[in-house]
């Protein structure tokens, strides 16, 4: 089962766009995961 790894990339994926956001600080629609 490969879905763990994919998951944890994810979740890399996201906390890089999250600091993306905040160093931009600009407005954005937030998202349903």
């Amino acid at each position: 089962m490969q879905l763990q790894g994919k998951i944890l990339r994810y979740l890399d994926n996201g906390v890089e766009f999250l600091g993306v956001l905040k160093e931009n600080d600009t407005m954005v629609m937030p998202l349903d995961m």
